[in-house]
Formats: structure tokens, sequence, C-alpha cells
């Protein structure tokens, strides 16, 4: 689709440079692997000198396309830096409409920007058995120099991505001298350590539904065909496809499952926290309180370089200009702002550089109905909440809770017993658990001895993690967390009075608590905090989720033991007439794994206590940052031929006659057609995750069919399924594994195979 000049230029907020798409570009290695990419270049005069070799057409699919006309003469010799992003999603379906949005309209504002395949995906030549492996950084790190080679090159590259695309991003900038041609990246929801913060594990305990729910994904985009289209013979697409499915076919869940510790080699490869000073250039990280990395922004915002910014905003893991849960921001300006004063040099922008952005810029958002956030205002208004700069804020909240710890050890639970109380961070405030027979309070006062029971009990119930939504929501309705009513009736939860005045949360608290139990082999705990409103809605604000025995204990007596619980982050503002909600379970299936080992553990009230960091209500009304809506967005020519139904989206929860809980999570993309690259395609999915009444015996299912409709294909056209089932399910000893692969062309099966594997559990 070509833009017209000035309305549509004004519209989508187009610089002056016309652009036109290169759909594929290959790019050869040294071991002899060709990687495919699409580039959107920046028009000049001498543009197909240039871009000579591959300016073309192939196997009568054009490779070159105009999408922007040009508003400005542009000098023959010009060169660009380069926007790449790097993933392994299959540039011409799947990622196709979203590249659209983006890289185009960074090519009109003067840069080469470019959608890699990595090696083993999409078009693009070989395999690949993993994750952030050293040959996937290996084959960038050749890329970059490929790319200071070009004559349209400038020389200098910024990487940029969400989710893979924003590890990657990290991992370079943390793998590369500093005379490399990457000189910074946007980091949108990823990680600095792989094991601590990612969707394997949480708190060393497998994350239920979303280690399966991650590997299921790959398992059935990884079998997906080759673009047919860059094939002259369907005798060699299918081949190049068989050998794909049978060389790189098999899951990842299996070898996640057989690396359980935080100090396996297998995590430490990408994690940029094994040594943050080697990442030397500037990182713009953005992390979204409704997604699951939003922990690893605030650390990131603690720890990198003085030239990185963090923003943290209120969306789920999608785009910042185009999340679910809003408001949404003009998230494209931002980036352009960063990657023109970081590629281009200060001149590119004389006013308001990102130097003198605030080093993190957090969204403060106001109660809401548990089941309205899906349907929150897109609009930037103070109703729905405000994005405010706390440069020092996480800086000094790290410091406090770690000189907490270090003191609690030995002496006193209260705060001004710290070595130096001076320091003391007077934003931190603490929440006193009250028990008496089946009444449990949340006080700002501590409560007298005499008064609060020696010990309760924490019991399990299947239903403790109703509702929790998943690790990490692209934006489905069912994906984020729904009304925390039901967990709260079945956990040991202490609830407050209703707040006198509105009080903000933001940071991340500290559960201190004593326990005690009668056998510390595998105990695993949850704590959740949820914002009750008048009517009894809950809304999840925060949680954690350990094994305990992956933690210190700062005191040991016997079987009593005393725990100081990081909570994740939250940014969160109470309403008068509300009230505060911490449940405290040894369960929380299916977002924690079950530990399959019985114990009986207990809670002991007037020792323990919760921490959080009020922020001032004054201070965020000074500190306001406003951030532009988000201009339309440059949509690629596309056709739904069927939406979702109803009935195939959506969560339901199902209790059996013994007591046991079924969770269902439904899916379904709908039928989506792109003519221009002559693809029709759709993905339905079933998650089952079913556990008995004692939550000993949990099970686990991930159901996927992808289909594809290929047209104008040089031997006609093609009609392909692909079909995978994974279920596990374990006990105290053994995880299980079973995983079916079916392909299918033409309904003829071509590909099935089966994979049955048992993984010991290490954390006994």
């Amino acid at each position: 689709m070509s833009m017209e000049p000035e309305t549509d230029r004004e519209k989508y907020g187009f610089g002056e440079y016309g652009v036109t798409e290169l759909s594929h570009w290959t790019i050869p290695l040294a071991d002899g692997i060709v990687l495919a990419a699409r580039l959107c270049i920046p028009d000049t005069p001498d543009a197909n000198q240039k871009f000579s070799e591959q300016f073309s057409a192939f196997n009568g699919a054009p490779y070159s396309r105009t999408l922007i006309t040009s508003a400005k003469q542009t000098h023959p010799s010009e060169r660009f830096p380069v926007i790449m992003e790097y993933l392994p999603y299959y540039k011409d379906y799947y990622t196709a409409s979203r590249d659209h949005n983006r890289h185009p309209w960074f090519a009109s504002h003067g840069f080469v920007s470019m959608r890699l395949e990595m090696r083993g995906s999409g078009a693009s030549e070989g395999f690949y058995y993993g994750e952030y492996l050293k040959k996937e950084q290996s084959d960038c790190k050749e890329v970059l120099d490929y790319i200071t080679q070009q004559l349209w090159s400038n020389g200098n590259v910024g990487m940029y991505g969400k989710s893979w695309g924003g590890f990657n991003g990290l991992q370079m900038g943390y793998i590369l001298p500093d005379d490399s041609p990457l000189k910074t990246a946007i980091s949108l929801y990823s990680t600095d350590n792989r094991y601590v913060e990612d969707i394997h594990y949480e708190g060393g305990c497998v994350i239920g539904g979303g280690m399966l729910f991650w590997a299921a994904r790959m398992f059935a985009w990884n079998a997906r065909p080759p673009p047919p289209r860059y094939f002259a013979l369907r005798e060699a697409w299918l081949a190049a496809w068989l050998q794909r499915l049978e060389l790189s076919g098999k899951s990842w869940l299996t070898s996640w499952l057989q690396h359980q510790k935080i100090d396996d080699s297998y995590w430490k490869q990408g994690s940029i926290d094994e040594d943050y000073s080697r990442v030397r250039i500037p990182i713009l990280a953005i992390g979204a309180l409704e997604d699951g990395y939003t922990n690893a922004a605030s650390r990131m915002g603690r720890f990198l370089n003085p030239e990185s910014r963090v923003l943290v905003g209120p969306w789920c893991h999608d785009w910042p200009d185009v999340s679910t849960a809003g408001p949404l921001i003009d998230y494209l300006s931002l980036c352009l702002a960063w990657f023109s004063y970081h590629l281009k040099g200060a001149h590119a922008i004389p006013e308001d550089p990102c130097t003198a952005w605030p080093r993190f810029q957090l969204f403060v958002r106001n109660s809401f109905k548990p089941h309205d956030i899906y349907n929150l205002s897109k609009e930037n208004t103070d109703k729905l909440g405000q994005f405010v700069e706390f440069d020092d804020w996480i800086s000094r909240a790290h410091e406090t809770y770690r000189s907490f710890d270090r003191k609690i050890g030995s002496e006193s639970l209260l705060i001004d017993s710290m070595e130096s109380p001076d320091e003391q961070d007077e934003s931190v405030k603490e929440l006193y658990f009250f028990s008496s027979g089946s009444n449990h309070t949340l006080t700002s006062d501590q409560p007298p001895d005499d008064s609060v029971a020696e010990s309760v009990l924490v019991y399990s119930h299947p239903l403790q993690g109703a509702y929790c939504g998943v690790w990490s929501p692209f934006g489905q309705p069912h994906g984020y967390p729904g009304d925390q009513a039901i967990s709260i009736a079945n956990s040991l939860t202490f609830v407050s009075e209703s707040l006198n005045g509105p009080l903000a949360m933001v940071g991340a608290g500290r559960c201190l608590i004593k326990l005690s139990c009668n056998s510390w082999a595998r105990v695993y705990i949850s704590v959740r905090v949820s914002d009750v409103d008048e009517d009894g809605a809950a809304g999840l604000l925060t949680r954690c989720q350990y094994d305990l025995n992956t933690l210190t204990p700062l005191q040991m007596d016997g079987d009593t033991r005393f725990y100081s619980l990081p909570m994740n982050f939250a940014s969160h503002v109470f309403l008068a007439g509300h009230k505060i909600a911490i449940s405290i379970s040894p369960n929380a299936y299916p977002m924690m794994w079950p530990s399959s080992q019985p114990c009986e553990l207990h809670m002991y009230p007037k020792d323990s206590r919760y921490l959080y960091q009020a922020a001032a209500l004054d201070y965020m009304s000074q500190h306001t940052v406003n951030f532009d809506p988000p201009k339309p967005l440059l949509s690629i020519p596309k056709v739904i031929q069927e939406e979702p139904n109803d009935h195939d989206v959506g969560v339901e929860i199902n209790q059996d006659t013994q007591g046991g809980v079924e969770y269902v999570y439904k899916d379904d993309t709908g039928c989506e057609t792109l003519p221009t690259l002559g693809v029709t395609h759709q993905e339905v999915t079933r998650e089952v995750y079913k556990v008995d009444q004692e939550v000993l015996k949990p099970q686990a299912s991930v159901s996927k069919r992808l289909t594809f409709h290929f047209k104008e294909l040089p031997w006609g056209k093609e009609e392909c399924v692909v079909t995978t089932h994974q279920s596990m399910e374990g006990d105290s000893e053994v995880y299980r594994t079973e995983e079916e692969l079916t392909v299918e062309v033409g309904k003829e099966i071509i590909f099935k195979k089966k994979w049955q594997d048992v993984i010991p559990r290490h954390d006994l």
C-alpha cells in the first residue's frame, strides 16, 4: 500500500523519506547458512545501485514495493543507521502485520529498518534448538559486521524488540566489545536473569501454566512450514520442511525441566546480571505492570549504566501503542527520539534529548474493577492513573530492604533498628497480621502480643490459584487476573479495615513471615495482595511464589524458620473505602506447579508483617510525566475471514465430585488472510490444568491446531495443518511429559512423531 503525500504523512507521523520494502533480503554467514530478512529502506536516487543484486524478483514474487512516497530530495550517497529486530517468528505471516506497523515508519525517518529471521526459523536456513543460544548470538554478530560493510549503512546499529527481540538486544550489548557497530538497544519485556524471571521458573517453582504454555507455543510455531513462496519446486520446499521437523522438531519443555537450579550454566547463558558492567551501550528498558517481566525492568533501572533509562507502563505483553490495557502512548515517537540521538547524534534532536529524560518513569494505576482491565479506556486520563518520574525511588528501595534484611536476622523486626537509622527510607511502611479464631485482619499498628494467636494453619485448596491470569498476558481478556474473591475465600487471608483515604503502593514489597512445618523437604508458598472494593470485588495487585528451600532463612529454630519474601513489583493507588487483602497459601495452581509433598505448614502472625513502599500523593502530582497518545499505525492489507468464536475463547473453572478442580483456557486467533503474502492462517489453542483436592497430583495439557492456505505459488497452492499436543504431570519425585506432533499437507500426513520423558525432581 503506497501512502499519498501530506494527509497520510501527517496522519501517520511519517518522516520525509519515501520507503521501499524489500520483503526478502538474504545474508550469507561464514558457515554457509543464509539468513533471511525484510528491509524497509529510505528512498534515495541510487537505491537500485545500493541494493542491486536483490532489488528484483524471485520466482515471480516481487521483492520490492513502494510503501511511502518521498517528500524531500535525498542525496544519492546518503548512508543510514540501521534498526534491527531479530526474531524466530516468521516474517512472512505471523509478524507481518505488526512489522508493517513499525518498520516502514522508522525508514521514513531516515533509518534502514531490518526484520531479521533467526537461523532455523521462517525463511532462514539451518536449525535452532532453544532460546538465546551462543549460535544465535554469534550469527547476530556476523550480521552486525555485514551491515557495516553495506553501501547503505553509516555503521551504527540499534537493536529493538519485545520479549525475544528485547532479550537479544540486551544479550548482544553484554557480549560485544566497545567498538561494536551496536550502539544502543530498546528492550521491552525482557529479563536480566533467565532463571529468576522468565516464563519457566519463579522463586524456584515451575510456572505451571507459563512453562507448558510457552513450550507448547514454540513446539507448534517451530513446526510451521518454511514460506513456500521462496522455493521454485514443491519437492525442495517439502524436503526442507521435513528436515527441519526431524532434526529440530522436539519441544524444549524437557530441557527446561532438566535445569531446575538457579546456578545452572544453562540459565546463566544470556543472563546479563552476571556482570551488568559489561553492558556499556545505553539501554531503553521498557516494562509493563500486566506483564511478567516488571521486576527485571526495575532492577535494570538500578544497575545498568548511567546512560540507560527505564519506563514501566500499564500495558500487557504487547506494544505500548496497541496493548489492550491502557492508557496507550506514542511509542514510535519515543523510539525515534532514542534512536535518533544514539545513532545519528545529538544534532538530530535538538529539543528534549533522551539524556534529559528521568532515569525511571512509572505508571501508577488507580483502583479498578478486576474484570474491567481489558476494557480500560486507551486515553491517557487521570481516571486511570498517571505516569510519574521516580529517579531515585528504585535505588533507595533496594538499599532499604537490603539493610533491613541484614539487621533483621539477628535483632528486632522493626525498621528503626537498622544500623543507620538516619538513612531509613520513610516511605517504607508496615502492615501487621492479627489472628484470633477465624478473624484474620491487617492493621498498621502492632497488636499487643497477648491478643494474637500463636500460630495459624496455612492450608491448601485447589481454588487458591483461581483467576490468577497467565504469567505474561498477550492481551486476551482471560489472560489478565480476574476477581480474586474465590481465591481469597479459600486461602488464609488477612483483610484490613476500610481505608480512610487513598494509599499508593509503589515498588517491590516484602512479606516477613515466620513459619513452622512438620517436614521442610519441599515447602512452597504463595503470597498475594489484592485491592478489595466496596462491592467485594478484589483485583490482584502483586504476588510472589517460592520454593522456600531456595531461600536462606533469616532465622532458624528447630522446625521454625523466618523468611523475608520479596514481592513482585507493584504500582497502585487504593481508593478511600477500599480494603487491603493479603492471602497466604502453599498452592497457587496453575500459576505455581505444586510441590506434591504433603506437609503441615503454620504461620506465626505476631512475628510476621508486610512491608511496602508508600508513595506520597503530593510527590506524584508534582512529578507527573505526559506522553502523547499514539498515532494511527500503517496497516498491511488483510482480510479477517472468520472472527474467533466466543465459545472458543475464555476461561472455565470446573469442580469435580471429589473436590478436584479443572481450569480450561481457550484461545482462537481467527482466520486471517494477507493478500500481499498469499497466505491465510489461523491458530486455535486449548489449555487444561487439573489438580486433585489435596493439590498433590497436577495434570496439564495444551493442544494446538495451526492451519495455513498458501496461494500463487510456482506450482499452485497448498493447504497445511500443524497439530500438537503436550501433556505434563508429576508427583513428589518426577515430572512426566508426553508430546505429539502431526503435520498434514493436502489431507496427507507427511510427519508424525511422539516423545515421552521422565525427569527427576531435584528440589527435595
